[in-house]
């Protein structure tokens, strides 16, 4: 099984390694990530999500693969 992340840099929102730490901690903070991923407490193969910078913008995915 692979988790998978990727994030696009380069728009006004996504320039900095702070931007990517708090796209990132914001995925973690709300709770999306633990929602998609568990079933009792294992990751889900299928399960995906999109990762959005400080303007809401999509600007990658996040995914549970073979």
């Amino acid at each position: 099984m692979n988790f998978k992340l990727k994030i696009e840099m380069g728009n006004d929102a996504m320039q900095e390694v702070g931007h990517v730490e708090d796209a990132l901690t914001e995925l973690v903070e709300s709770g999306k990530l633990r929602r998609e991923v568990t079933g009792l407490g294992k990751m889900k193969v299928g399960s995906t999500g999109k990762i959005r910078d400080a303007n809401g913008n999509t600007v990658g995915e996040w995914k549970v693969t073979r």
